[in-house]
């Protein structure tokens, strides 16, 4: 089977939501808002898109002339994949983090909890560092 490709318009597709989940092109102050709260879901359908393009090209085979730029596309195209991929990772590291700080601060707002530590720390006050021998 013959697949013919417009190379141009994947690198214009990558470039462009890039720069529109990234802030980078102009636009009114609603779709900034919907980028920002909707990013995570954008960068999985980016991902989601690049996956199946590599998984299509992964296994054809281009005409011979066209080799070299065949395989610059699918770089470009597994460079844009693992960019998505890098920015839901931050995302989720970000969102383990926020996890972790309010279980902190719930657990620290527990007045049982506040007072053990609060005895802890005296104990550790009164009782001086063991020193190395």
């Amino acid at each position: 089977m013959r697949l013919d490709l417009n190379p141009e318009f994947i690198r214009t597709c990558m470039r462009l939501w890039r720069d529109t989940i990234d802030l980078r092109v102009p636009m009114r102050d609603e779709f900034k808002v919907h980028m920002m709260g909707e990013r995570r879901t954008i960068l999985a359908n980016f991902e989601n898109v690049s996956d199946g393009w590599k998984m299509l090209l992964g296994r054809a085979t281009p005409d011979s002339p066209d080799e070299e730029a065949f395989r610059a596309l699918v770089a470009e195209i597994e460079e844009f994949n693992a960019w998505a991929k890098g920015q839901l990772d931050e995302l989720r590291g970000e969102v383990e983090r926020e996890s972790l700080r309010d279980s902190i601060h719930e657990l620290l707002a527990d007045p049982d909890i506040k007072r053990q530590f609060q005895d802890l720390a005296e104990a550790m006050r009164k009782k001086p560092p063991a020193r190395g021998k």
